[in-house]
C-alpha cells in the first residue's frame, strides 16, 4: 500500500533505558459504498516490556515546563507527520566537487577564491545562466565539499543540466556526484493540505493514546510546527526544510537529470492536548514499553543495487533505465506503482522497493533481484520487510501493553515511596529504537543507510509477521 501519509512515533523528551427491491418499480439509485474498513489485524501475541535493547530517545515537546523526565506537567502530546509528492516549479542542476588536496592548508581547506568564483560565473554565462542562479558554497558538515547549484526552466533541464555540470567541471575539476534537484516556489502554500492532514491525524491520536489511559483529551494547549528528522544519513532532499531559504537541501540525495520533476514535502506537527486539570503540578513519571506481533498481509521486497559510477563518480538511476527495471517488473505481473527507486548520496547503494503480495514469496523476491540484476546492475543485499495494511491498530495493541507497563512501574514507585496514585495527567508516545525502521512506514532509505540496528531485512523465506514496539511516557498525579 502506498502511503502519502506517514505516521510517525509520536515522542516527549525523555531518556530511559528501556529495553500498542421490488421487481415492478424502478430501481432507485444506488446509495455510494461507504469505503471499506481496514481489515482487523490477527494478533498473535503482545505484552509490556520492550523487545530489544534499545532506549527510548528523546525529542522536545511543546508547551510548558517539562518535568525531570522531560513529561510536561499536563497535557497528551502527540507528533504527526505529513508527506505528498507534488510537480515542482523550480530546477537545479546540483554537484557536488570534492576539495583537492592542493587546496588544503596549515588550517585545513582553503575557501573557494573570488578567481575561481569569476571564472565559473563566467562560464556560465556563455550558457545563459544568470549570476543569481548560481549557489557555490563549501561545506564540512558531511566533509570537505564544494557544493554547486545551479537554477535553470524546468522543461531545459535535461539538456541544459549537462551543459552546466560540463562547464562547471572544467573550471572546478571533476565532481563526486551530479544530477538534479527540484524545488517549490512557495512552500507556505504547498504546505496548506499537509497541515490539515497533519493535524486530523493528531486529533484521531490524541484520542486513540487517551482510550487506552481512561482520560478524554481536551483542547490544544500548545503546537509547533516542524520538518521530520531523517535518522538514517544526510537529510533528505526537501525543498521547503526550514534549514534552506527555498531551495534544496545540500548535500542533497541526487536525481537524473531526466527524473520526473516533482518534490516530496514533509511536515511534522507537534501537540499538546490539555488533559484533566491542567493546574496539576505534582506528578509521577515512568516510561513503559510493550510490543504487538501480528501476521503480515502486506510485503515490501528491498533490493539495495551498487550504484552505477561514470566519469564524474557514481550517478544516479535515469529514466532509461527505470523505465527498463518497470518494465522488466511489469512483466512479473507488478504494477508501476508498486515500485518505489531511491538513489543515496555519496554512492550509496541504490534502494529499490517493491510491494508485492504475501504469498507469493519467497519466488517473487529471487525474481525481483534476478530482474534488478539484469537490468541495473549487482545487488548488494536483498531481504524483505513485512507491514499490514491496517498496521496502527497493531500499534494500538503495543501501545496498550506499554500503558499497563507504565502503570505497573508507577504503581511500584507510588508504594514505594508512600504516594496515592491517582489518573494520568501527561501521556505521549517515546522512540524505541531512533534508527529502527518504521513497520507502519515502509522507507527505502532505512535500509539502504543502515545503522546501529542493521538492516533488519527479513530473508524472503522468513515467517510473514510484524512486530510493532511502543514506548509510553507517562505522568501519573499524586493525590
Amino acid at each position: 500500500m502506498k502511503r502519502t501519509l506517514s505516521i510517525a512515533l509520536l515522542t516527549v523528551c525523555v531518556a530511559l533505558a528501556l529495553v500498542a427491491c421490488d421487481d415492478d418499480k424502478p430501481a432507485a439509485p444506488a446509495a455510494p459504498s461507504p469505503p471499506p474498513s481496514p481489515a482487523a489485524p490477527e494478533i498473535t501475541s503482545s505484552g509490556s516490556g520492550a523487545s530489544g535493547g534499545g532506549a527510548i530517545a528523546p525529542a522536545p515537546v511543546p508547551g510548558g515546563a517539562p518535568g525531570a523526565t522531560g513529561v510536561p506537567s499536563a497535557g497528551l502530546t502527540v507528533r504527526q507527520t505529513a508527506s505528498a509528492t507534488v510537480p515542482a516549479d523550480r530546477a537545479f542542476a546540483s554537484l557536488l566537487l570534492p576539495i583537492p588536496p592542493s587546496r588544503f592548508g596549515p588550517g585545513g581547506p582553503v575557501p573557494i577564491d573570488t578567481q575561481d568564483r569569476e571564472e565559473l560565473i563566467a562560464a556560465l554565462a556563455t550558457l545563459g545562466v544568470r549570476r543569481e542562479a548560481i549557489t557555490l558554497e563549501q561545506s564540512f558538515q558531511y566533509g570537505p565539499f564544494i557544493e554547486l547549484r545551479v537554477e535553470l526552466p524546468v522543461a531545459e533541464l535535461p539538456t541544459k543540466g549537462l551543459q552546466v555540470i560540463d562547464a562547471a567541471e572544467r573550471v572546478l575539476g571533476r565532481a563526486q556526484s551530479t544530477g538534479a534537484a527540484f524545488g517549490v516556489r512557495d512552500c507556505i502554500g504547498a504546505f496548506d493540505a499537509l497541515r490539515k492532514q497533519a493535524l486530523t491525524g493528531a486529533a484521531e491520536r490524541a484520542r486513540a493514546l487517551a482510550t487506552l489511559a481512561g482520560v478524554t483529551p481536551g483542547p490544544i494547549i500548545a503546537i509547533a510546527e516542524q520538518q521530520p528528522q531523517n535518522p538514517y544519513g544526510p537529510p533528505a532532499q526537501d525543498p521547503c526544510s526550514s534549514a534552506t531559504t527555498n531551495s534544496p537541501k545540500a548535500p542533497a540525495t541526487p536525481i537524473a537529470l531526466d527524473a520526473k520533476p516533482e518534490v516530496k514535502l514533509n511536515l511534522e506537527v507537534v501537540a499538546t492536548y490539555r488533559l484533566g486539570d491542567a493546574r496539576v503540578a505534582q506528578g509521577l513519571s515512568v516510561a513503559g514499553a510493550g510490543k504487538a506481533t501480528a501476521v503480515a498481509d502486506e510485503a515490501y521486497v528491498i533490493v539495495l543495487i551498487e550504484p552505477v559510477y561514470g566519469p564524474a563518480g557514481p550517478r544516479p538511476i535515469d529514466a532509461k533505465d527505470r523505465a527498463a527495471l518497470i518494465e522488466r517488473l511489469r512483466g512479473l505481473g507488478i504494477a508501476a506503482d508498486a515500485i518505489t527507486i531511491e538513489s543515496q548520496p555519496f554512492g550509496g547503494p541504490t534502494a529499490i522497493s517493491v510491494e508485492v503480495p504475501v504469498d507469493k514469496l519467497p519466488k517473487i523476491g529471487d525474481d525481483i533481484v534476478d530482474a534488478t540484476n539484469r537490468t541495473i546492475g549487482r545487488a548488494v543485499s536483498q531481504g524483505v520487510q513485512f507491514s499490514h495494511s491496517n498496521c496502527e491498530a497493531v500499534r494500538n495493541e503495543a501501545h496498550k501493553q506499554a500503558f499497563a507497563d507504565a502503570r505497573t512501574r508507577a504503581t511500584a514507585l507510588a508504594s514505594a515511596a508512600t504516594l496515592r496514585l491517582g489518573a494520568p495527567i501527561a501521556l505521549a508516545e517515546a522512540n524505541v529504537a531512533a534508527f529502527a525502521p518504521d513497520p507502519c512506514d515502509v522507507q527505502p532509505a532505512a535500509f539502504a543507510s543502515g545503522g546501529p540496528y542493521g538492516s533488519q531485512l527479513k530473508a524472503f523465506d522468513a515467517e510473514r509477521q510484524l512486530v510493532v514496539d511502543a514506548a509510553l511516557a507517562v505522568t501519573f498525579a499524586i493525590e
